[in-house]
Formats: C-alpha cells, sequence, structure tokens
C-alpha cells in the first residue's frame, strides 16, 4: 500500500490496532526504516535520468505523503536533492498532498504546472490545486499547453534540503 500517508495506510491495513497500541506507528517506522537504509529500492527504470534531465530546462519540485525520514533517503540513494527547486511531504507539513501542490503552485508562482504521479490518488490530489491529470503509460502526467515558465538562470541555486 502507498500513495497515502503512513498512518493511513496503518490503520487500512491494521484497522484499530493504533488505538489500542499507540507505539504501533513508531514500532513500524523504525522497523520500515531500518530496511529501507539497509536494503534502499528500485527507481522507475529513467526516473532519475529523467528528473535530472528536465530539471535542466524547469523547476522541479518533489511533493510526496511519505514520512520525512524516507523522503531523506530517497534522496540520498537517488542524488536528486540537488537538482530540485524544492520539496516536501506530509510527515514534515503535516498537509494532504493537495494542499503541498497547491503550496508549491502558489510560492512558485506557477501558471501552469506539469504534474507527474504514479497512483490514482496522485491525480486526485492534482487536480485540486487544479493542475489537471491523466494517465499514461502506467504514471500520471499532467496535460498542460505550456509547461511553467523558469525565470531561474541555470547558475541559480538550487537543493532540496531533507
Amino acid at each position: 500500500m502507498s500513495g497515502i500517508p503512513f498512518e493511513l495506510c496503518v490503520e487500512a491495513l491494521l484497522p484499530g490496532l493504533t488505538t489500542r497500541h499507540p507505539e504501533l506507528l513508531d514500532t513500524l517506522s523504525g522497523c520500515e526504516q531500518a530496511v529501507v537504509e539497509r536494503d534502499g529500492g528500485e527507481f522507475y527504470e529513467g526516473a532519475v535520468e529523467t528528473v535530472t534531465r528536465l530539471s535542466h530546462d524547469f523547476p522541479v519540485f518533489l511533493v510526496s505523503n511519505c514520512q520525512e525520514w524516507y523522503l531523506r533517503l530517497f534522496l540520498d540513494f537517488s542524488g536528486l536533492g540537488p537538482v530540485l527547486d524544492g520539496c516536501d511531504c506530509h510527515s514534515r507539513s503535516g498537509k494532504p498532498k493537495s494542499e503541498m501542490l497547491a503550496d508549491v503552485k502558489r510560492s512558485k508562482s506557477l501558471s501552469a504546472p506539469v504534474y507527474i504521479g504514479d497512483t490514482p490518488a496522485d491525480a486526485a490530489a492534482a487536480g485540486r490545486p487544479a493542475c489537471p491529470t491523466s494517465m499514461s503509460r502506467g504514471a500520471l502526467v499532467s496535460r498542460t499547453a505550456r509547461p511553467w515558465s523558469s525565470t531561474r538562470s541555470p547558475s541559480s541555486s538550487r537543493a532540496c534540503a531533507p
């Protein structure tokens, strides 16, 4: 199960247990973190290279429902931190993905952002801040006439610090 905040995943898989066992979320998160730190994960084929290429011409932001430790490990393993213009996650902001997307759109003055996601929940979240999406080869890709304009020069400082 993925694409939704950790607490909701646990509740969906183990209904009511977190109420009876408040330590369950911390225990599960700690075990998951240990496995991810040890084993890493696999990226979609070409994903890291594609994001890196896109970052040469467009500002790129990462918004996720993941936990902050997961975002940090993802950035470490992928090496994408330096090419991102910003990032946020649910456990950092406490906001649902739709609000994080709206915040990025508003704070960066993006008029027609292109949104790429990998779950139906991503399509729903992107629709709330008016980033229309559609399924495309297993990923969600926003369809806009023109991506947002970048006023950033190629030498601008960029980084997404977890």
